[in-house]
């Protein structure tokens, strides 16, 4: 009975063995793969950088965008505008005499050389550096080993291409429409305040600037929602990957009521 039991042990030594390798096989590969993402997790915290980065240089061509509506809005309602508003607003205000309007629309022509241009600058500036953070966001997310991982970054950057294709198509609406505006201002300071000389004289231009301001709300109702997008976006990439790293809204953000208070252009 010894011998036979000893035998049967012995025939299940093989088995036994097969069974022992198998767990520090699959061990293994667990660990594996666990060091794999681990490795990955530097590139996923290089895209989350990446996505904050953007969406800050983002944010502040929004705050200049919203500026330089402001001071191309042709409303009188009464409201602290910008100088080169106010002049431009008197420049056609048909209650003024013709001498106020010459001097407004000199003066809104002289705030718009001196002040308005700057700002018009520095939107170029800013959606160069939002665009420079753009390509940023582009190779961090190529640079996502894990490939359920990458897909969803990739989304992230077509939404984020959307937002700064918008950015810089504002810049350039703002450009054109400015551009009208001064030939009406220059136009009115020839006729010597002259309003039934000036408008008819520029009534050719007025489809053009009305389809510009037109073209602007739609592009920056446009940006906003890219934005909306983004985050959204982000925000799956962010769960799926379990990422901390996140853009954080600033205290007083743009919003579709207008820019922060404060602002260094007038």
């Amino acid at each position: 009975m010894r011998w036979d039991a000893q035998n049967s042990a012995t025939a299940q030594m093989p088995t036994l063995q097969l069974r022992l390798k198998l767990p520090p096989l699959l061990l293994l590969i667990f660990l594996t793969g666990c060091s794999y993402l681990r490795h990955d997790r530097g590139s996923l915290d290089k895209f989350g950088s990446a996505y904050v980065g953007f969406r800050e240089a983002a944010s502040d061509s929004e705050i200049v965008s919203w500026v330089i509506v402001l001071d191309q809005s042709e409303r009188s309602d009464g409201s602290n505008g910008t100088s080169y508003r106010r002049y431009f607003v008197g420049a056609l205000d048909v209650k003024a005499g013709s001498r106020v309007r010459t001097d407004s629309a000199r003066q809104a022509v002289a705030y718009y050389n001196s002040n308005s241009t700057k700002a018009m600058d520095d939107l170029e500036s800013r959606n160069d550096a939002a665009h420079e953070k753009f390509i940023a966001l582009v190779e961090a997310a190529n640079g996502i080993r894990v490939e359920n991982y990458r897909r969803q970054a990739l989304a992230v950057v077509e939404s984020a291409r959307k937002v700064d294709n918008d950015l810089e198509a504002m810049r350039r609406n703002y450009a054109n429409l400015y551009d009208i505006q001064v030939a009406f201002l220059k136009r009115i300071d020839e006729e010597k305040g002259d309003l039934n000389r000036a408008l008819p004289a520029m009534k050719e231009k007025i489809p053009e600037k009305e389809r510009l301001a037109s073209e602007g709300t739609r592009l920056r109702n446009d940006e906003q929602a890219q934005v909306r997008r983004l985050q959204e976006a982000y925000a799956a990439f962010k769960g799926s990957a379990g990422m901390m790293i996140d853009y954080v809204e600033p205290r007083e953000a743009v919003t579709d009521s207008g820019p922060p208070q404060s602002s260094s252009h007038e």
